[in-house]
């Protein structure tokens, strides 16, 4: 026995009433019908500046795939450019007339991606679809949580799912059954830090960002004290510094200490969106964060400092995108990344030698 919807298979989970079979797993996901109209766009877009070659590069490769109707991987740095890179790709499917889905696991990524593409491509008809907006399903490019793909059976022709190794996506089954029962030709993987079990021979490797400058190293400070990080933000006082934390409690507690004034961003506070445009409007300031800040979240002039770097819930796919952070825009492409540890795992070894790796 196997849901079709969600790819259950756990007999525990099925209920059996008046002979019709209901899974409980995916209960909670109802699929309401929505006119299928819109308004048809020509796919152009503005882009004020010109791709770099080696962006331009991948962006044919990816193009060149889509014609093909194959799949493949974009493995591309942070910063390196990958919303830009995919544009072509979208030009080519709206004008083609193909259903284009850009999905990433994350809410707050979907909300600022929606915003970007929607001034980007003007004439075209772009949605977004989250928990809590789900009026408008149907455009020319759909912009969702990988958790509201559910709501289309064997209708996308290109799927792109950016960050594909994030929570709460990676490794969930019930996503990927979302995912490939909403398409019906070919998807783009893309990450900086793509999974083992999705990279393929098919893949374009991009390790160089945007403005040419080389990633960041993070620097590795051991038995630290509270004196490690006041010297740190002194050193940017100017600056945008974002304290990253691997749990909320270890951040409220933090918080409570700390006699500066921040701001606190975490899964629990309810005006998050609130607080994020406001930063993004700010030039300095100190943020302390947990992992809902992980990626998607852009500032001019950042600086990173990771509390406990060594916590088990820091892997290292996290650590290098917290390190990509940093060091984003070319006024700006240099920063400063802080470990603080009492060990050093294997996760921050890891992290570090694909950093420098990439920058050889």
């Amino acid at each position: 026995m196997r849901c079709e919807k969600c790819g259950n298979d756990d007999k525990e989970l099925f209920i059996y009433r008046n002979r019709i079979i209901t899974c409980r797993k995916c209960l909670s996901f109802k699929i309401r019908e929505e006119s299928k109209d819109y308004t048809h766009g020509d796919g152009e877009y503005n882009l004020s500046y010109n791709l770099t070659s080696d962006q331009q590069k991948a962006s044919e490769f990816l193009l060149d795939n889509i014609k093909d109707k194959k799949d493949c991987v974009l493995n591309a740095v942070t910063g390196s450019g990958k919303t830009e890179i995919i544009y072509e790709s979208i030009k080519y499917s709206v004008k083609n007339n193909l259903k284009i889905a850009i999905t990433i696991p994350r809410k707050d990524v979907v909300i600022e991606l929606y915003n970007r593409i929607k001034n980007d491509f003007k004439s075209s008809s772009v949605v977004s679809v989250y928990g809590g907006k789900t009026n408008d399903l149907y455009g020319d490019i759909v912009i969702l949580t990988t958790h509201q793909l559910f709501r289309y059976n064997k209708y996308f022709d290109l799927v792109i799912i950016d960050e594909v190794d994030a929570f709460p996506f990676n490794g969930n089954k019930m996503l990927e059954t979302f995912l490939y029962r909403a398409m019906k030709g070919s998807v783009i993987y893309m990450s900086a830090t793509i999974p083992e079990n999705i990279k393929c021979k098919n893949t374009y490797y991009l390790n160089k960002r945007y403005h040419g400058e080389k990633l960041d190293v993070p620097k590795i400070k051991y038995f630290f004290h509270f004196l490690e990080i006041k010297r740190f933000i002194k050193r940017h006082v100017n600056d945008m510094v974002l304290i990253y934390f691997p749990t909320i409690k270890e951040q409220i507690l933090f918080s409570r200490k700390f006699k500066l004034p921040h701001y606190v961003v975490n899964s629990k506070i309810d005006n998050r969106n609130d607080i994020l445009d406001k930063l993004h409007k700010m030039r300095k300031g100190i943020v302390l964060t947990t992992l809902v800040l992980e990626r998607g979240i852009t500032f001019k002039n950042c600086h990173v400092i990771v509390y406990k770097a060594d916590h088990s819930l820091f892997g290292y796919e996290n650590l290098v995108q917290i390190s990509g952070r940093v060091g984003r825009k070319k006024d700006f492409p240099h920063g400063e990344i802080l470990f603080l540890i009492d060990k050093k795992t294997k996760s921050i070894s890891k992290a570090i030698k694909m950093i420098k790796r990439a920058n050889e």
